[in-house]
């Protein structure tokens, strides 16, 4: 009787541990689980896109691009379901156009040395 009733009482040990150990991996889906931020900035850079021909390493393109004053809107949401994972999404658009100038080289031959030419201004 002393046995059955020990191996009762490991069975019951037992399976509250395995219970236990389950709801461990139940994603936390709680409000303060989740953050959220929304801010807006300015952006402001240059750019410069370059082709070259793969046979003579000549250079056939150069758009140099500067950016001026663009509004942006930036959002993140991050979910801890766990605590050893975070899960984040970020992402930023442009709110309006701003200022932008591009100078074009692709109208070079390869005679010509060098120069510009101002297709687009803001």
């Amino acid at each position: 009787m002393k046995k059955h009733a020990i191996a009762v009482m490991m069975i019951a040990v037992f399976s509250e541990s395995a219970y236990a150990e389950s709801t461990l991996f139940i994603p936390d889906v709680s409000p303060e689980s989740v953050t959220t931020s929304l801010s807006v900035g300015v952006l402001n850079g240059k750019s410069r896109e370059l082709l070259y021909d793969t046979d003579t390493g000549r250079k056939l393109s150069q758009l140099d691009w500067k950016i001026k004053n663009v509004a942006t809107l930036q959002g993140d949401l991050s979910w801890e379901p766990y605590s050893f994972m975070t899960l984040d999404a970020r992402g930023w658009t442009s709110l309006a156009s701003g200022s932008g100038h591009m100078v074009d080289h692709d109208w070079m031959s390869s005679e010509q040395p060098g120069g510009s030419c101002v297709l687009f201004g803001g």
